[in-house]
């Protein structure tokens, strides 16, 4: 099973009067979409299932994400988990999908996503920018998931 975090793109802070879950993305938020989704983090490992926050800048980055890639928005589920849970409650979540095999995407919130991949890992201090993405593969004999690339819009290796 592989595993990609994906934190949502830079959002507007603009608007300061609007709830924090309808905060929409920013013109560089959309900028960073079409550079990650050229990148082979992304174009190798396509997603067959994305899990996705309710908040409209983790929506808006799923559904960019998955349009520039060609990847079919019938993969897309809305989780209220991924805007709510702690990075504890999310590993007990990911543990119940464990049986399954594949890609699947996560897209949502720092520090929430920060934390689950250090806590999968064993990485520590991981730092996620914004549209930052981690793929995480999970070592089925010892249980555990390794990291294995990580890389953000602003990446000059990317």
């Amino acid at each position: 099973m592989k595993l990609l975090l994906i934190r949502h793109a830079k959002s507007s802070w603009d608007l300061p009067f609007i709830e924090d879950l309808m905060r929409p993305l920013n013109e560089r938020g959309y900028k960073s979409i079409e550079v990650m989704s050229r990148r082979s983090l992304l174009t190798v490992n396509l997603a067959e299932r994305v899990y996705v926050s309710p908040a409209v800048r983790a929506y808006s980055t799923a559904t960019g994400l998955l349009r520039t890639l060609g990847i079919s928005l019938s993969t897309m589920v809305i989780e209220s988990r991924l805007y709510e849970d702690t990075a504890s409650e999310l590993s007990y979540w990911l543990s119940q999908l464990d049986a399954w095999s594949g890609t699947y995407w996560i897209v949502g919130h720092n520090p929430t996503l920060e934390r689950l991949a250090e806590k999968l890992s064993g990485e520590k201090n991981l730092v996620l920018p914004t549209l930052g993405c981690v793929l995480l593969t999970k070592v089925k004999s010892e249980n555990r998931w390794n990291l294995v690339e990580l890389d953000y819009p602003k990446n000059r290796n990317g």
